[in-house]
């Protein structure tokens, strides 16, 4: 995807989160926006995308033993 348009869909996406009518309905829902920002999910992403194959396996037995 082009920058400028990951560049707009955040800005769009973050202005969203900041709007009063939706922030009004979330806090009646009661229900808590607390995203990341773009730039934070996306490093977050890479991070998790390189963890090794053997740490991830490793989790996944642990996990399945609980």
């Amino acid at each position: 995807m082009p920058a400028e348009r990951v560049t707009a869909l955040r800005r769009a996406f973050d202005a969203a989160l900041k709007d009063p009518a939706l922030v009004a309905e979330a806090e009646k829902s009661k229900i808590e926006i607390d995203p990341l920002s773009g730039e934070a999910g996306a490093e977050l992403v890479r991070q998790v995308s390189a963890t090794p194959s053997d740490v991830v396996a490793s989790v996944r037995a642990a996990l399945e033993k609980r």
